[in-house]
């Protein structure tokens, strides 16, 4: 038998057997369905059933919810180096105020030549501002917006918008792209818009805090660093040989109001990061003999230092405390504290140090009063109004060995343990 050459050749049964006929109304066409009764008023759901349904979904669903950085822009500017990833917070025990990422470079410098790295701005100088920008997102970050402000020197933190003097002055920014984070253009070293000269009322020891924000991650405003992995701080001085800590000690010690606390710490080796960052491989120590004189980067371990508590890899120095504006300050050992605690059977109180002030409160109130009083540490100096204190007097009498950095971090917090920001010394 031979097929037909076309479709109209076919004959009209077979033609209408294999396009199937129309039905006769195109749209619905059916009964309206039955309404069914009204609801229970009184039905509530059956949380064992419910469980049972999200228990087949979870067993159905071949992936888990996407995390933000794999559909969207994730921003960060480092708090500190190595190893920050975003995640937030980080006091205690990593503080968030020794950024890497906020350069300074001699506005006579052309482009960015990392051995010409500004370590310790001075009132009246010009420079350049740098800030390292990362996104670690899985999608390119589009209309990056990048700035920088000063703050004057103190605890930069919480306070910076609470306190008269304390509100950030802009100094510039800028606008980039930055590609996914598999590509190597997913962070990028960017040059603000405008530099800083230092006013010549100012003192050189501000705080430098930057942000980055785009539309798919905006930043929030925060001027935490610990907490928002989109705004970053620098309160960081590096000072050496005759360099004259008190200036900035005196400036600290103001900046701690009543129901507040400082807690310090000597970091050991982690001082290595921070200068590689914003000094390089030297860093200045002078003497009387040579004015320019300079040692090479090599970081004291908190094995090596004789005084405090072993926290973390670090030593756990002293805790000033202010319970209120009418009682005098409480300076405490960290050893003392740890012996007195001991003594009385109670857990280490530096386990946790958002409890620690807390915890050093509940002694009694003539173990209190001896802490008032009790000065075993030298650099304790600087909260007594005493002389001067060069910075290698610190690492002579207090820290040793000598001719190493010694990174000394002060934590300011309020009685509950929040953090409201933080300072860092590096003295040789």
């Amino acid at each position: 038998m031979t097929a037909p050459s076309s479709p109209d050749e076919m004959p009209a049964a077979d033609k209408r057997l294999g396009r199937g006929q129309d039905p006769p109304v195109v749209v619905g066409g059916g009964p309206d369905p039955d309404p069914g009764p009204d609801p229970d008023p009184t039905w509530q759901p059956d949380p064992a059933t419910v469980a049972t349904w999200k228990a087949a979904f979870d067993r159905l669903s071949p992936r888990h919810r996407p995390r933000r950085e794999q559909i969207l822009p994730y921003l960060l500017v480092r708090a500190f180096s190595p190893g920050d990833r975003a995640r937030r917070p980080v006091w205690p025990v990593i503080p968030g105020w020794e950024s890497p990422d906020i350069l300074l470079t001699d506005h006579a410098d052309a482009g960015f030549d990392p051995t010409a790295r500004v370590v310790a701005p001075v009132p009246s100088g010009t420079y350049r501002v740098f800030v390292h920008v990362w996104n670690l997102g899985q999608v390119p970050a589009v209309g990056v917006h990048v700035r920088a402000w000063r703050v004057r020197p103190g605890f930069a933190g919480v306070g910076v918008t609470g306190k008269p003097g304390t509100e950030p002055t802009l100094i510039g920014g800028a606008l980039v792209d930055l590609d996914q984070r598999t590509d190597p253009g997913c962070h990028r070293l960017v040059e603000l818009d405008a530099p800083w000269t230092v006013p010549t009322t100012a003192t050189g020891l501000e705080s430098l805090v930057a942000a980055v924000s785009c539309p798919a991650d905006e930043w929030n405003g925060s001027w935490l660093a610990n907490d928002d992995r989109h705004v970053a701080q620098r309160s960081l001085r590096v000072v050496g040989g005759i360099q004259d800590t008190r200036p900035l000690l005196a400036r600290l010690a103001d900046d701690v109001g009543p129901g507040e606390a400082v807690q310090v710490l000597h970091g050991g080796a982690a001082a290595g990061p921070p200068l590689a960052a914003v000094a390089g491989d030297r860093v200045a120590a002078p003497s009387t003999a040579d004015p320019d004189r300079t040692v090479p980067v090599r970081p004291a371990s908190a094995e090596e230092i004789e005084h405090g508590v072993p926290v973390a890899g670090q030593r756990h120095l002293f805790t000033v405390i202010r319970p209120d504006a009418a009682s005098p300050g409480i300076v405490a050992p960290s050893r003392d504290v740890e012996q007195l605690f001991a003594e009385r059977g109670w857990p280490s109180p530096f386990a946790n140090l958002r409890t620690l002030p807390q915890r050093v409160l509940e002694l009694p109130p003539d173990v209190l009063e001896s802490l008032r009083v009790k000065i075993t540490l030298p650099v304790l100096g600087w909260l007594l109004g005493n002389d001067p204190i060069p910075a290698d007097s610190i690492a002579i009498t207090l820290l040793r060995p000598t001719g190493a950095q010694h990174l000394l971090r002060m934590a300011c917090t309020g009685l509950d343990g929040a953090v409201r920001g933080g300072y860092s010394l590096i003295v040789t």
